[in-house]
């Protein structure tokens, strides 16, 4: 593997990625159907990562408008529409009536209407863009002033580039380094898995997290972005990277998955005999086990049984498809009751808190 140091730009394909993730693993991911697909990644700093941050928040904004005029909001543009020839048939009649008005009426209402209206036209005009400048100024300067964002995949700005910030890294070891590679590679995977097989991204259902889990609203945003379905996969991703560097293998089932799970998240192991042993597990970053950590410590005592299975379990057997071990999440998912947990999290299926009971 390289050193961050090295190059600004550095070519890699997914197979030469999870390699380093799971060494000596090739069964893992010797069928992944995107093993030769290549990405880059990118070390900027300085002047380069204001420009990546500005095209950054530009292409987000650009990507937000795509999302209202794409074909399932298409009511949206048609309401507009329909709004457009409304006006335009109402103002047409009105310059009917402003044309019969005697020279008096039309001076008085030149006064108290067209002037005012003129005044707030120009200063939404300057005001407006004003405002959105400093909003993207903002936008872009709390980005590449934010020490927490080391590294990020943005699909919006370039489908294939990995962005990393050495020098917010530099006080990090080479180890933890190499997990935000395989956090944000994991990204890159996610959106290659979702598009090749045209699967629609849905978004957490904020009535089904405060139904399921017990949040500080100190930390809600923060509960939120880890608990989003890819976030939660990438975090349960690197638990199993250290897992297999320290047993050679991969939870076979959703008792072992509990048990990698819990002595990720612990580091301690439990032999189901009460002897409990210090875990083998070596974490790389050990802020995705808080987040872990924090995720089943704020489940509801009646979700407590079926966490596991229906919602860690199935974003495992999502990880086994990505890897190609399709066989594999078909033996996990063979444990999983439907409907699910994280179909109502994720909004796969109406949520309706009577069914999770």
């Amino acid at each position: 593997m390289f050193t961050l140091k090295e190059k600004r730009v550095v070519k890699l394909n997914t197979l030469q990625q999870l390699s380093a993730d799971f060494p000596n693993g090739n069964w893992i991911y010797d069928n992944c159907v995107f093993k030769n697909r290549e990405f880059e990644i990118h070390n900027i700093s300085g002047f380069f990562l204001l420009l990546h941050e500005m095209k950054s928040v530009f292409a987000g904004w650009i990507f937000f408008l795509k999302v209202l005029i794409d074909k399932k909001e298409r009511y949206i543009v048609d309401g507009v529409r329909a709004d457009y020839r409304y006006a335009t048939s109402k103002l047409r009649a009105f310059w009917l009536l402003f044309l019969e008005m005697n020279l008096f009426d039309k001076v008085f209402f030149f006064l108290i209407a067209v002037i005012p209206a003129i005044v707030m036209l120009l200063f939404l005009l300057i005001y407006l863009p004003t405002k959105i400048l400093y909003m993207f100024i903002c936008s872009v300067w709390k980005k590449s002033t934010n020490k927490t964002i080391i590294g990020s995949f943005n699909f919006s700005v370039n489908e294939r580039a990995i962005v990393i910030y050495p020098n917010k890294l530099s006080r990090y070891s080479e180890e933890y380094k190499k997990s935000i590679i395989t956090h944000e590679h994991m990204h890159f995977i996610q959106h290659s898995y979702k598009n090749k097989f045209s699967i629609k991204i849905k978004q957490l259902s904020d009535t089904a997290m405060d139904y399921v889990f017990s949040i500080d609203e100190s930390i809600r945003g923060y509960f939120s972005y880890i608990l989003d379905e890819h976030e939660f996969e990438v975090r349960i991703h690197e638990m199993l990277v250290c897992y297999y560097r320290a047993y050679g293998k991969l939870p076979g089932s959703l008792s072992e998955l509990e048990t990698c799970y819990l002595e990720y998240i612990l580091g301690e192991n439990y032999d189901g005999k009460g002897n409990v042993y210090t875990s083998k597990m070596i974490y790389r970053n050990e802020t995705h086990a808080d987040d872990l950590r924090l995720i089943y410590m704020s489940v509801r005592p009646e979700f407590d049984e079926v966490f596991m299975s229906e919602l860690v379990g199935v974003l495992y057997a999502n990880l086994l498809d990505y890897y190609g071990l399709d066989w594999k999440s078909m033996v996990i998912r063979s444990e999983i009751a439907g409907p699910n947990l994280s179909a109502y999290l994720y909004q796969k299926i109406v949520f309706r808190s009577s069914m999770l009971l």
